[in-house]
């Protein structure tokens, strides 16, 4: 009996299986935001104006990943008070500043809610703004980290 390895060298190049690729995923370049980052703001749905927090939980490669928090203080209609939060997974392309993330799983789902995506661009300063996407919804706002603002003042 031959051992794996031997049996291996022995097949041509072409049939032998491919050495595996070890590739390090490199931090997130020229991100305008850092691990651990809280962007506050707001958007827009059905419910209404909706107090946002992001906050930033992984940055590698262009992969980014999110917490989506949320706080619906309520103001008539139909909409009772509400707030929740899910985890969000994504990208940032650097050379066009475009940011993609979309709701991934619930941390804390409120009746009546689902998970939405934010499609948006951050400037130079670290704002960001957009769309999001989700039923009877439309734009959010982001202000930069407070490590960014007070850098850019």
């Amino acid at each position: 009996m031959i051992s794996a390895e031997v049996a291996a060298r022995a097949l041509p190049a072409s049939a032998r299986p491919a050495d595996p690729v070890v590739r390090a995923r490199a931090p997130l370049a020229d991100a305008p935001f850092d691990r651990g980052d809280r962007l506050g703001g707001h958007y827009v749905c059905a419910q209404g104006r909706t107090e946002l927090t992001l906050v930033i939980e992984d940055l590698e490669g262009n992969d980014v990943s999110a917490i989506f928090e949320f706080d619906y203080p309520g103001g008539g209609g139909t909409h009772t008070p509400a707030s929740g939060s899910f985890r969000m997974h994504g990208s940032f392309d650097s050379r066009t500043r475009a940011l993609r993330l979309d709701g991934d799983r619930w941390i804390d789902q409120p009746d009546g809610y689902v998970m939405v995506g934010l499609v948006g661009t951050v400037s130079k300063s670290g704002t960001i703004d957009g769309i999001v996407k989700g039923p009877g919804c439309s734009t959010f706002y982001l202000d930069a980290p407070r490590s960014r603002r007070s850098a850019t003042r």
